[in-house]
């Protein structure tokens, strides 16, 4: 019975030592399995992490590379592969190749007060990226109104002559005006080209007489001039007539025969013929409260901080927010000021629960005044659209001290441009639209300093008239040219009737001179068409030929 209860199982601190062990074997299995599953995900992705992380940039672009919202190198990034941190860099792509837009046909009213349509194109590139990302609001759009305002201006400066008739010049001067703005966007303007100018059909007709009296006038001239050549030619030739007379008679016998070759019978000479054009703004004051030991502040302030600690891996993604470059945030912390001062660019923290940010846009900003009707001095009634070109100065000002800065400057533009348009005459509006521009410009720079806007530009765009003046006023150019050319006719008489008098003295010196002159058109005449010759010569004009 001993031997037997000898021989019994094993102690069980045996079997919890194997339990142990098989546990402990349990736990190691499952780390390698885990550390084997995130080997296998990192090698799954790899290839995307390639991906995501390289950027291609192609020859004619290049990258700006803002990492937390700040530029991270002074020049851009390309072109070839370039690395980035997907979660940290915000890429900007700028395009360097020359770049065209077309202008739609423009309406515009030149120095004589005629109104003509023009369309144009301009070709422009980007030079400084940076300078373009920072410091312009779509740079395209801001390029396209700039260039419709400069136009506008330069052509409205020349009369409908000018614009005809130098057209490289003008379009010089503009791609000039242009570039002055531009350049400090980093864009640079290749060329302005005015594609083509039309005009009024009744303008068209008016400038079409005008250049045929012109033309008439000058082929009086000339022939008036050819007589007085051809006289002293006939001069010398009957000066030989009077050493022998028969001479007269056999020229007049030429011409008969030269009359009878032609298919004429009837040739009339008729005589000739007598031919008669301040809103005040109220200011608030800033008051800034920015120390101010308020329990209730205080103990929102630890609330805060308490939730941001029992959530802290949710509030890394919440309380970091990226400023970019060219922004700047402005922190209200219970509806006050966080700080006089404001932040940015780069990565700034903040309490979700209590503060708010305001982003302000430092850039300049462009916008478009829609066409404004004011009445003149003169009470005259016309309709002007213009573009403004205005940025944030002070971010601080822009919120505290205005509800709404964009509206609010849009608005001033409107009712500024008004004010200026009242206080002239339409004949100055015409003539001189950079004296507008620059009064309203000057107007709203000091309306809108206390604001934090500083208004960097001002262009009127159009100026356009009802459409019976502009038809008075285009009868009126079509009366004046009409009126030019019977003026440049009637001074072509004259001249040419000083030129045939002359004429008529060397011919009369000599009697036979005259009668040279009458077969010379008998010549002429016999080759056209006609059905009748008249002769009205007196039997006195050749009595000397049958002597």
């Amino acid at each position: 019975m001993t031997t037997t209860q000898s021989e019994e199982p094993p102690p069980p601190p045996q079997v919890v030592i194997r339990t142990a062990e098989i546990n402990r074997y349990s736990k190691e299995s499952g780390i390698e399995l885990l550390f084997r599953i995130l080997a296998i995900i990192t090698i799954i992705l790899f290839p995307i992490t390639l991906l995501i992380c390289f950027r291609v940039v192609k020859q004619y672009k290049r990258a700006v590379i803002m990492r937390y919202g700040r530029i991270t190198k002074d020049s851009p990034a390309g072109p070839g592969i370039i690395w980035m941190i997907p979660c940290t860099d915000d890429i900007q792509l700028i395009d360097l190749r020359t770049q065209s837009f077309n202008l739609p046909p423009q309406e515009i009213l030149t120095k004589d007060s005629v109104t003509v349509t023009v369309d144009a194109v301009v070709y422009f590139h980007i030079q400084k990226p940076l300078h373009c990302l920072l410091n312009i609001q779509n740079n395209k759009y801001a390029t396209e109104l700039i260039t419709v305002a400069t136009i506008r201006n330069v052509l409205g400066q020349h009369s409908l002559y000018n614009l005809l008739t130098c057209r490289e010049s003008i379009s010089f001067k503009c791609r000039t005006e242009i570039d002055k703005t531009t350049t400090k966007w980093g864009v640079v303007i290749e060329r302005v080209e005015i594609k083509d100018v039309f005009l009024p059909f009744e303008l068209q007709k008016a400038m079409a007489a005008e250049a045929e009296g012109t033309r008439i006038a000058k082929a009086k001239v000339i022939e008036s001039e050819g007589e007085i050549k051809a006289a002293e030619n006939l001069k010398e030739a009957s000066q030989m007539m009077m050493e022998n007379p028969h001479i007269m008679l056999l020229r007049y016998l030429q011409t008969l025969n030269s009359i009878a070759s032609n298919n004429s019978a009837t040739i009339f000479f008729p005589f000739p013929m007598e031919l008669p054009t301040t809103n005040t703004v109220r200011i608030l004051s800033i008051k800034y409260i920015l120390h101010n030991d308020n329990f209730i502040e205080k103990c929102l302030v630890l609330i805060s901080i308490l939730l941001v600690l029992i959530t802290f891996p949710i509030s890394l993604f919440i309380i970091f927010v990226t400023v970019r470059q060219f922004e700047r945030a402005v922190i209200l912390r219970n509806g006050k000021l966080r700080k006089n001062k404001t932040y940015g660019p780069g990565l700034i923290q903040y309490l979700p629960c209590v503060d708010t940010i305001k982003y302000i846009d430092l850039r300049i900003i462009c916008y478009a005044v829609p066409a404004q009707e004011a009445l003149t001095k003169d009470a005259l009634t016309v309709a002007v659209d213009a573009v403004v070109y205005y940025k944030i100065e002070d971010p601080i000002w822009a919120i505290v001290n205005i509800a709404d800065y964009k509206v609010a400057t849009q608005y001033l533009a409107a009712t500024t441009l008004r004010n200026a348009l009242g206080t002239r005459k339409l004949s100055e509006i015409l003539v001189d639209r950079p004296a507008v521009s620059y009064q309203v410009f000057g107007n709203m720079k000091n309306l809108t300093t206390n604001w934090g806007v500083k208004v960097v530009r001002f262009e009127v765009k159009d100026i356009s008239l009802p459409l019976q003046l502009q038809k008075t006023m285009a009868t009126e150019a079509e009366s004046s040219r009409l009126a030019n050319a019977k003026i440049i006719v009637a001074k072509a008489e004259i001249e040419s009737t000083k030129n045939l008098q002359k004429a008529t003295k060397l011919l009369m010196d000599n009697p036979y001179c005259m009668q040279l002159r009458y077969l010379q058109a008998l010549q002429m005449i016999a080759g056209e068409n006609t059905h009748t010759v008249v002769l009205p010569i007196t039997p006195e004009m050749f009595k000397g030929l049958f002597k």
